[in-house]
């Protein structure tokens, strides 16, 4: 009986162990949004914490009107959207920015003077995902408004 009970234990570990597969944990980051109504623009900044791959990161923005556009790490790299001061090529780390204007986004979106305000409202997200794995996670989200 114990015999058994010892497998039992045995075939149901590795069993947890497979199904459960390897996971990566998201980088603890503090990231903070800001916005220019004047400029119509929206500044992401790491703030503390982890640095991050920018690889790994991607930028999603939504407006309200349905309009959607997504940056993913290797078109930081070639200006869109436009890279801040410090620029997010490579690794993010604290005091590193990014800033999304008007022209950055696509037809789906207009933030300037005459546009509805459905259009200048909506949610930006930073978001991260493993490299190695199927692991992801919204490090930060944001509700602009640029009426």
């Amino acid at each position: 009986m114990v015999a058994i009970t010892v497998i039992l234990a045995a075939v149901i570990g590795a069993f947890v162990i497979g199904i459960g597969g390897e996971q990566d944990s998201a980088p603890t980051a503090s990231i903070d949004f800001s916005q220019d109504t004047s400029e119509y623009e929206v500044t992401i900044q790491h703030e503390s914490g982890a640095t991050l791959d920018a690889q790994e990161i991607s930028i999603s923005v939504d407006s309200e009107e349905g309009g959607s556009e997504t940056f993913e790490g290797p078109e930081f790299d070639d200006g869109s959207p436009e890279l801040g001061d410090d620029g997010w090529n490579t690794e993010i780390s604290a005091g590193d920015s990014v800033t999304i204007e008007d022209g950055d986004l696509g037809t789906d979106f207009d933030w300037t003077d005459g546009a509805d305000a459905d259009e200048k409202t909506g949610t930006v997200q930073v978001v991260w995902e493993s490299s190695d794995t199927d692991s992801s996670s919204v490090l930060a989200d944001y509700d602009y408004d640029l009426t």
